[in-house]
């Protein structure tokens, strides 16, 4: 919870001086922090911490689709290195929430967001170039 809370604080910050999100809800806002919180958990091998963001539907993913890998397994097995992640679009439908964030290099990551019952946002999944979570 404390790595959350210090990854909140970090790219708010980040999204301020870079005049990311600007000018959209709180809702939007909210959705993309937990879009560059999973983007940056990942980058970082924060395994855990990428793993605490996702819904309970993309961890069942590990269950039923991926196979042998364990979330952290799967987080770690496709760390990226990305710097400078900065959100480019974003949009929230009631429930749902799509971010997109780019980072250097031009690489750019799609990540699907559902509202969870604590009223959080969770990464119900995510496209990095080509490969995806489901």
């Amino acid at each position: 919870m404390k790595l959350k809370v210090v990854l909140a604080v970090v790219l708010t910050a980040a999204m301020g001086v870079a005049g990311c999100g600007g000018g959209g809800s709180d809702e939007q806002s909210e959705a993309e922090e937990q879009g560059l919180a999973f983007v940056t958990a990942w980058s970082n091998s924060d395994a855990s911490g990428a793993c605490d963001l996702l819904s309970p539907k993309a961890m069942n993913t590990f269950d039923f689709e991926i196979g042998p890998f364990s979330c952290e397994a799967w987080i770690l097995r496709g760390h990226k290195d990305v710097r400078l992640p900065e959100v480019s679009n974003a949009s929230v439908s009631g429930e749902d929430a799509t971010v997109e964030v780019t980072v250097s290099g031009g690489e750019a990551a799609t990540i699907d967001l559902v509202k969870g019952t604590d009223g959080e946002w969770q990464v119900d999944n995510y496209q990095f170039n080509g490969e995806k979570l489901r």
